[in-house]
């Protein structure tokens, strides 16, 4: 009797399927933990992108030597001086309020509220 030698390289059906339901499985655990972190984040830049907004508002004031009013409403930030200019958010939610930079950049305030969406 002849054989004939078979020579099988690779990996069976079974192989790859339970690699695939163990790949499955993982990302099932950790992908809820990874889109949270990833809001944390943007929740993050958007906070410190308020912060330098209002530090450039100040600077424009006092280099233009006028009035600058930045109105926070739901989920925008409206600003009214040279240009007018509104900035629309998507993680954060502002109470309404207003802040007056006058001719030498200083502001009325020195804070504002925020409610942070979904955290």
């Amino acid at each position: 009797m002849c054989r004939s030698k078979t020579n099988n390289i690779g990996f069976t059906l079974i192989e790859l399927l339970v690699v695939l339901a163990i790949m499955a499985l993982t990302m099932s655990l950790t992908g809820g933990l990874i889109l949270k972190n990833i809001g944390k984040q943007q929740r993050f830049v958007e906070i410190e992108k308020v912060k330098n907004l209002l530090k450039v508002v100040s600077y424009e004031s006092f280099f233009n030597g006028r009035n600058t009013v930045v109105s926070f409403r739901d989920k925008s930030i409206l600003i009214k001086g040279n240009n007018r200019r509104e900035i629309e958010f998507k993680e954060l939610i502002f109470l309404p309020s207003e802040i007056n930079f006058n001719m030498y950049g200083m502001s009325s305030k020195t804070s504002f509220s925020i409610i942070v969406n979904g955290g």
